[in-house]
């Protein structure tokens, strides 16, 4: 059985590393298994949303290991509804991606509870950046809200994931997936005792890091065959329809 990644990236970030490209990341999932890849455009994510999402969208288009995620910016609303419109209803666009960092708009704001609200009815999984048990009560909140809601908190809370996983442990459609440079020993124990193995997510981060990092914090978590089986593949294709 091969690998579902739910988390990489399609461009060049402002760090030294090498960039996102589809060769590069091709070569990381033959080296690794990994069969396939749900990414996002750095661009996008840090710059341009609209011309980042359309360079995503023909790099992937002919390549059916890759799976698309929409970039949406609460700073701007009817752009990004427009984004949804276009890519969302597209077979290789299989959700979106929000990132309160780098835009500026932290989860709890007004402007990101209407974003949310109007991606709601696409039924797709978001896929959202965390850094800190306060974004993780900030999701378990929007989903109370909006029932229908699909959740993947990306970084599984960063630094603080252990307050973070006790916060949406009663929150059954938050999934979470535990890519980060905090690759604590006990992080995937942990979030598979107390979420049990359905909710966590196998994701890598490619290229900001290398799919050996997460792979190796599953390694040293004790699953069992059907746990690691679980996590690797079974839960994204479950989740994604794949």
């Amino acid at each position: 059985m091969g690998i579902i990644d739910v988390h990489a990236h399609l461009g060049r970030f402002p760090f030294p590393i090498p960039d996102g490209t589809v060769q590069l990341l091709k070569e990381l999932c033959e080296q690794h298994d990994i069969e396939r890849v749900m990414v996002s455009s750095v661009e996008a994510i840090m710059c341009d949303m609209v011309s980042g999402n359309a360079k995503l969208a023909e790099a992937i288009a002919n390549d059916e290991s890759f799976l698309g995620y929409v970039t949406i910016n609460p700073n701007y609303l009817d752009e990004s509804m427009s984004e949804m419109r276009k890519y969302l209803y597209l077979k290789n666009f299989v959700g979106a991606k929000l990132h309160p960092s780098y835009s500026g708009q932290p989860l709890s704001s007004e402007r990101t509870y209407e974003l949310v609200k109007a991606y709601r009815r696409y039924d797709k999984p978001l896929l959202v950046h965390t850094y800190s048990a306060s974004d993780a009560f900030t999701l378990t909140q929007l989903t109370k809200q909006f029932p229908e809601l699909i959740v993947i908190m990306a970084h599984m809370g960063g630094p603080q994931w252990e307050d973070a996983i006790r916060v949406v442990e009663k929150h059954p459609r938050i999934f979470v997936e535990p890519c980060s440079s905090i690759p604590d020993r006990d992080k995937l124990r942990f979030a598979i005792d107390r979420l049990g193995p359905r909710r966590v997510l196998f994701g890598s981060d490619m290229p900001l890091l290398h799919p050996s990092v997460t792979l190796g914090m599953i390694i040293d978590a004790d699953l069992t065959d059907s746990q690691r089986d679980a996590v690797l593949y079974r839960n994204a294709k479950y989740l994604f329809g794949i």
